[in-house]
């Protein structure tokens, strides 16, 4: 999630977050363990989880690790994308246990977390993060929930459910209430203008953090492809997020990228389409990786056999399209475009 610049609300949200005396919830009512509830009632339970339990999420600069005690570089090889984050070492990444309402294990729930540094740390086992994010997520309904805790520095090897109370929380530890934000503040954040494709994004930074045991497996959960054949189901929770609006998609026939890929109408079709392909500002990125073929990722070890010029003519023009049709482009409301909502229907 970042700071960068639904219409519909069931009624179990102004059940869970109180009502005033015409029956609408307020924001002050609708507070961070009432948002926790909805979201266990509509997607999952999240348990206490410990930062330190992620993944370390590597930087390298020239394939080099960067390794403790050595001074965070200013240029890497696969920075976030994330401002002040970019190549700040020792952040790390994982994967929630997939629980349902009830608290059993349910393979339809996607829950995930990622704790930033924005500062220079020596110790990779520092408890301490600036940024703590949850994104939880309902494959079948795409019911989809961001929580979110931006500093100040706070000891994370204990972070609490959102919808905890303070009577739950154990002596010492944060409280919900005091280490997340509340719904309207995270919603303020906009993390849909990056999280436009579905709930999770993938970019080489990310993806060099496998499934413990399965180096073959991302640890960041696939979002089904348009090959999967399967529903690209993505809706948000909480009525604070329903200024966001109804997720869309562009889907331009005949587009070779969109033969693989979903496209939201903000990053993925603007700056992280341009990463992608080695049209990106390269501020952050090692010269290493600013240079054909390191600098294309997309579509996956093409770049890699064949030379650029070729690369440009199968896949320039797509790329082209693709970055026209989305909210910045010149195309964006062409019917060429084929723009339309997420699903549900």
């Amino acid at each position: 999630m970042r700071r960068n610049n639904c219409r519909w609300i069931a009624a179990s949200v102004v059940f869970a977050a109180g009502m005033t005396s015409a029956g609408v919830a307020t924001a002050q009512q609708y507070d961070i363990r009432a948002m926790g509830r909805e979201c266990t009632q509509k997607i999952g339970v999240i348990e206490p989880f410990n930062c330190l339990d992620g993944e370390l999420i590597p930087i390298t600069v020239n394939d080099q690790p960067v390794n403790s005690g050595d001074p965070s570089p200013t240029v890497c090889d696969r920075p976030s994308f994330l401002s002040p984050a970019y190549c700040k070492p020792f952040a790390r990444v994982g994967r929630l246990p997939s629980l349902g309402p009830n608290g059993n294990p349910d393979s339809d729930v996607q829950a995930m977390f990622i704790c930033r540094r924005y500062n220079d740390v020596s110790d990779p086992n520092d408890p301490a993060f600036w940024d703590v994010a949850i994104i939880q997520h309902r494959k079948s309904t795409g019911d989809t929930c961001f929580f979110q805790h931006l500093g100040p520095y706070t000891d994370s090897t204990r972070v609490p459910p959102p919808s905890e109370s303070a009577s739950q929380t154990p002596p010492g530890k944060p409280t919900a209430e005091s280490f997340w934000l509340t719904p309207q503040e995270s919603a303020n954040i906009n993390c849909n203008s990056c999280h436009d494709a579905g709930p999770f994004i993938h970019s080489p930074h990310i993806d060099q953090v496998k499934v413990p045991g399965n180096p073959d497996k991302t640890i960041v959960f696939p979002f089904p492809s348009v090959r999967d054949n399967e529903p690209n189901n993505y809706r948000f929770v909480g009525a604070p997020f329903q200024a966001w609006g109804i997720p869309e998609m562009i889907k331009p026939l005949g587009n070779r990228c969109a033969e693989c890929h979903v496209f939201g109408v903000h990053a993925s079709s603007d700056s992280y389409t341009k990463y992608s392909v080695g049209r990106s500002d390269p501020t952050r990125i090692t010269p290493r990786y600013t240079e054909y073929p390191r600098s294309h990722w997309m579509p996956p070890d093409q770049a890699a056999q064949m030379p650029e010029a070729i690369f440009e003519r199968l896949y320039g023009a797509a790329v082209d399209q693709i970055l026209a049709c989305g909210s910045r482009g010149t195309m964006a409301s062409a019917p060429d475009c084929n723009r339309q909502p997420f699903g549900p229907p």
